[in-house]
């Protein structure tokens, strides 16, 4: 039993070494971009282990830079938690984790490791990241023109002139009612596809 227990944990090293040799180059991507330039934040999680599920299929993604460059990414799941291994432009590996949230009809609220936020979207063996980057000035536009202020979604931001474009929440349902803002709104834009392979 000791034998085939070493035997085990001895070959799922040998393919996470192998996943990662055969992505070198590979950029961050997909999920990862959310610990880079996360609009929506809180500062503690709003999805735990214990609402969180893991609906991307294990396996290697492919995807296409705005260069026409493609790129892949190995996902794998330990039970409610998702985990993503990538490669820096250095050759670097890089395991990352999240948490991910079920929200309806194929859509997610992702979670990363600094409490930044994102959405997505399944269908099929694709993976549709929306560009998080301009969620909040869109969620800022958006209650504008309802004549709204930021609060009644429970979203703060920094104060006026600070260019960050950070609207930070306290709470899971204040998160899901700004997307539900955006969705309303039509400020969806697909920042990235990736493909299942």
């Amino acid at each position: 039993m000791v034998i085939e227990g070493v035997r085990a944990k001895a070959i799922h090293a040998h393919r996470i070494g192998t996943a990662i040799r055969n992505f070198r180059g590979a950029g961050l991507a997909l999920l990862c971009a959310l610990a880079l330039s996360g609009c929506f934040k809180s500062d503690y999680p709003l999805i735990t282990v214990l609402n969180s599920v893991a609906p991307i299929p294990e396996g290697t993604y492919s995807y296409k830079e705005s260069g026409g460059k493609e790129k892949f990414i190995v996902i794998t799941r330990e039970l409610t938690v998702t985990k993503m291994i990538s490669v820096d432009d250095n050759g670097v590996p890089k395991l990352s984790y999240f948490l991910i949230r079920d929200v309806g009809d194929g859509w997610y609220i992702v979670q990363d490791g600094r409490n930044a936020y994102g959405l997505i979207q399944l269908t099929n063996d694709v993976v549709i990241e929306y560009d998080e980057t301009k969620y909040c000035g869109d969620l800022k536009e958006a209650l504008e023109e309802e004549q709204r202020p930021l609060s009644d979604v429970g979203a703060t931001s920094p104060a006026t002139g600070d260019n960050s474009g950070i609207c930070t929440f306290s709470s899971f349902d204040d998160l899901l009612a700004a997307f539900q803002v955006l969705e309303n709104h039509g400020m969806r834009r697909i920042g990235r596809e990736y493909h299942r392979r």
